[in-house]
């Protein structure tokens, strides 16, 4: 069936919608959860500092704490922010394997990689935003563990200056990535959109 516009248009850019309100719909969670428990703790430590008891569960048998309440809220503080970076590393990934997929299925061959995948695209007239490159650099490095640490120090994303020694296996979970890193993913395949179908 002949669609009177470029249906693949249409379902790109569809998605790429979608996959930006599944994000800020997931990380204002658990934004909110991690600022709930930070005021718990600044309530519980301005408790403290007032002269209240310390509060938590004591070990009667060895004469010292189990946990102290200021200990779980760090702990559950410190497990939001990581659930918060694994997810901005995760829509990183899915929003270039959102365009990748996306520009695949314009072509009749699929390409051997994203070099070659750029190339074939560019040949049909595609505009690519200059950061793509960027932004599939990162990707590798999130996936396979890279040790391209100074490269992407050097790219788009003004990341914090890293040591330009082969970092340490699994590095890559240290990354802070930002909210606005995500809205600029996505601005990036935004702007490298699919070609006119030909």
């Amino acid at each position: 069936m002949k669609f009177p516009f470029d249906v693949l248009a249409y379902v790109y850019r569809e998605g790429i919608d979608r996959l930006e309100e599944g994000f800020s719909a997931a990380i204002g969670g658990l934004q909110d959860r991690r600022d709930q428990l930070s005021a718990e703790l600044g309530d519980y430590e301005a408790h403290l500092e007032a002269g209240g008891e310390v509060q938590g569960e004591w070990d009667e048998d060895n004469g010292g704490w189990l946990y102290r309440a200021d200990d779980l809220l760090r702990l559950r503080m410190d497990e939001a922010e990581t659930t918060l970076r694994d997810l901005r590393h995760a829509y990183i990934v899915m929003i270039y394997h959102h365009w990748e997929r996306s520009m695949q299925r314009r072509l009749d061959k699929r390409p051997k990689n994203h070099a070659e995948l750029v190339k074939c695209l560019e040949a049909k007239g595609c505009l690519l935003d200059e950061r793509l490159a960027g932004l599939h650099l990162l990707v590798g490095v999130l996936k396979h563990d890279k040790d391209d640490a100074g490269r992407l120090c050097s790219g788009w994303l003004f990341l914090p200056e890293r040591s330009r020694e082969k970092p340490p296996k699994g590095w890559p979970r240290t990354l802070h990535l930002s909210d606005q890193h995500v809205l600029e993913a996505l601005d990036i395949v935004r702007l490298s959109g699919p070609p006119p179908a030909s």
